[in-house]
């Protein structure tokens, strides 16, 4: 049997943005390795860095990635070059919604959302 008919656990963090930054409302994950990343967000987060900045660092090429919100404020998405998002380019996501995303020519391409609120 190949190898490939095998697939990884996947790889979860749970991290809340305001640890580590100062309390600020930007941030920008480091998702080497990654394929749930959690977020246990305190306040409203704008997610992603600028226009010169990896939105989602540490990604590599076919890479599937989760985002979770499971705090009480808003995680938003906003369109940067290397960041393509269906509805109008942005996503605001509250307690329990989810964003997935998959990492194809350096650019990370929105695969589906969903909203548990």
């Amino acid at each position: 049997m190949s190898s490939t008919a095998f697939q990884q656990v996947p790889k979860v963090r749970v991290e809340d943005p305001d640890t580590g930054n100062g309390g600020q409302p930007d941030y920008t994950p480091n998702v080497s390795g990654l394929s749930v990343l959690v977020l246990d967000n305190s306040f409203a987060t704008v997610m992603g860095g600028g226009p010169s900045e990896a939105s989602l660092p540490g990604g590599v090429e076919g890479q599937r990635l989760t985002i979770v919100g499971t705090g009480k404020e808003v995680v938003i998405f906003v369109e940067h070059p290397d960041l393509k998002l269906g509805n109008a380019g942005s996503w605001a996501g509250e307690k329990g919604d989810t964003l997935s995303l998959v990492l194809a020519g350096g650019i990370w391409y929105e695969t589906g959302r969903s909203k548990n609120h």
